[in-house]
């Protein structure tokens, strides 16, 4: 495995600013990741903080979440550690989708077992790993399709229907069918090509579903698979006892809930100030609490003294929505905005890795945290990684590519790889073509129009004809060179597809499962094991 790190341009945004410069935003975020005092500074903040929350209750619920399939020595010794005064975590979070979802969410749990490791060695003082699965998050549009790299340069989507009529049903409440997933995982394995690792693959991904299992436990199952022998702790957002731990903090953003939205809103308009759009999207009057009423999540919004759901269906008093928390807290949930807080109140939270998107919604948040009598950890961007699996490899050395052209204008490589090749100059040909044409047309038009308004109109419509002709002509000749370097364009393609496909990054829209097949699981374990950086994009070359 080797690894290049380089830096991709820049996209001007909020969280370009917080990795790059800073200085210009530290009042919205406070410490800074790139020094290594802001760790140091934000564990004398955690070991000065007082919590109501017993440490021993969190493990039993840890605990609970890992019994059985989740069991693992590792893990178990990391509870303990987490359940004695002085220990902290890093943290990082996704949403459950199939087959562990999109490739930046392994990398986002091999961020955080390596942050930990790194700051364990620092500090001098137990951090442990803890993923967080936001089993609460209702969209699931986003996580119930996996994309295969498919023929003809094209992209596959393989999609498991999970929820019927649209209705907004947590991801933690989706129960999947294990004739449902063999299914679709033979159908996978039709898309996939025939490797030695194939087979066993698949026999692994339907045991993990042999029984009915929510697509939380089933995303859980896969990460432990892949992890649990780093300790890394996990939990379901939506698990019933961590619900009940939760009771007495929905109550305070409840008790307070007209401050935090004010907090908030007041932050919204100092990253507007900078020139960024807001990240994040709010409704008038937003409680940043979610309720669920007959199993689908409903958005509540203030109203007057009470909350009520968007639809205005439902309707509850302070005190009665209070009572719920109080009693009946698996009925609540958190919004984008209280999931942080509600980590925080949880954990003893060192560092939070986040994406580029989470930095620009986090950079709204540094108010709130303090309207809770909290303050913000410190954000460590995950790592970003690119794989380049072996066919890749070969085809830039035999195009003479580096990995910095793939990412810095591809396309444009391509055409002046052909224009290089091109035994003339089509476009300057056809372009001087067009020139003359129309000149001949301008002089023939000009000189036949006294004959009538008639003779005009033909001589324009004859023009456009010809000119039609002409790019019919153009494009005929641009086949034939293309046809020329066929092997080489098809070159050019694949290495678009595998590594930017439509556009993208490569981490943003495949799944492990296509390098499962190619190479076998291993070499996430080595990728875990192999220090990674936090600040430049790694290509991976498997």
């Amino acid at each position: 495995m080797r690894i290049e790190r380089i830096r991709l341009d820049s996209s001007g945004g909020l969280s370009d600013e917080y990795l790059f410069s800073f200085s210009k935003v530290q009042h919205l975020y406070g410490l800074d990741p790139g020094k290594g005092e802001s760790f140091r500074k934000r564990y004398d903040e955690l070991s000065r903080r007082e919590t109501s929350l017993s440490r021993s209750r969190l493990a039993g619920v840890l605990r609970e979440f890992h019994s059985g399939e989740l069991y693992h020595p590792a893990v178990e010794q990391n509870i303990r550690r987490l359940e004695k005064p002085g220990s902290v975590v890093v943290i990082g979070g996704q949403q459950a989708g199939l087959l562990a979802g999109p490739l930046y969410t392994v990398y986002k749990a091999i961020s955080v077992i390596q942050l930990a490791r790194r700051e364990e060695e620092r500090l001098g003082v137990p951090v442990v790993p803890v993923f967080w699965i936001a089993g609460e998050d209702h969209d699931l549009d986003e996580v119930d399709h996996i994309y295969v790299p498919g023929p003809e340069g094209r992209l596959t989507k393989h999609r498991l229907p999970l929820s019927e009529g649209g209705k907004r049903i947590s991801a933690g409440h989706v129960l999947l069918d294990p004739k449902s997933v063999g299914i679709w995982l033979q159908e996978l394995g039709r898309m996939l090509p025939d490797t030695e690792f194939k087979e066993d693959m698949l026999e692994e991904l339907t045991r993990l579903a042999a029984e009915p299992v929510s697509l939380t436990r089933y995303f859980a199952k896969l990460l432990h698979r892949l992890f649990g022998r780093f300790g890394l702790i996990q939990i379901d957002s939506s698990f019933p006892p961590l619900r009940r731990l939760e009771g007495p903090f929905f109550e305070r953003l409840i008790a307070e809930n007209a401050a935090l939205d004010e907090a908030v809103g007041h932050q919204i308009k100092q990253v507007e100030k900078m020139g960024h759009p807001s990240p994040l999207v709010l409704h008038p009057g937003c409680a940043h609490l979610f309720v669920y009423v007959e199993g689908e999540r409903q958005l509540l919004l203030r109203d007057g003294g009470g909350f009520v759901t968007r639809d205005g269906r439902m309707r509850w008093s302070r005190r009665e929505l209070l009572r719920m928390a109080r009693e009946e807290p698996h009925r609540l949930s958190n919004n984008v905005v209280t999931r942080p807080l509600m980590q925080e109140f949880l954990f003893p939270t060192l560092s939070a890795v986040v994406g580029p998107g989470e930095i620009a919604y986090w950079g709204c948040l540094r108010q709130a945290f303090s309207a809770m009598g909290m303050t913000m950890p410190v954000l460590m961007p995950r790592s970003g990684i690119t794989l380049i699996d072996r066919a890749t490899e070969r085809y830039l050395g035999l195009l003479g590519l580096s990995v910095e052209d793939v990412f810095s204008g591809l396309d444009q490589k391509k055409r002046q790889w052909i224009d290089e090749r091109a035994p003339l100059n089509v476009q300057e040909l056809f372009a001087g073509a067009r020139k003359q044409v129309e000149g001949l047309y301008d002089s023939l038009i000009e000189r036949l129009s006294p004959l009538g308004p008639d003779m005009r109109r033909l001589g324009e419509k004859n023009r456009l004809r010809v000119m039609e002709q002409l790019n019919y002509l153009r494009g005929k000749a641009e086949r034939m060179i293309r046809m020329r370097h066929e092997t080489a364009l098809r070159r050019f393609d694949h290495i678009s597809l595998r590594c930017l496909p439509e556009g993208k990054l490569q981490e943003r829209v495949y799944n492990i499962a296509p390098y499962w097949n190619e190479y076998g699981i291993e070499w996430v374990g080595r990728l875990a094991e192999t220090p990674l950086s936090f600040f430049e994009h790694q290509v991976v070359f498997l």
